[in-house]
């Protein structure tokens, strides 16, 4: 039979809590940095087939 652990027990030292809390917000600005790198990558993705866009149509039309 398993033995129920009581509060006491789950809880944390202050010295382990402030280092899951130092943890978990470097894992936060981690992702927060990575999705604005991806948000970058895309709108420069974009700017370049727009500009590439334009210079076929010009292209088209016999303007250089």
């Amino acid at each position: 039979m398993k033995k129920i652990k009581t509060f006491a027990q789950f809880r944390k030292t202050h010295l382990e809590l402030n280092k899951s809390l130092k943890d978990a917000q470097k894992e936060n600005d981690l992702t927060h940095k990575h999705f604005k790198l991806i948000r970058l990558k895309r709108n420069t993705m974009l700017m370049q087939k727009g500009i590439e866009k334009d210079n076929d149509e010009l292209e088209q039309n016999g303007i250089k």
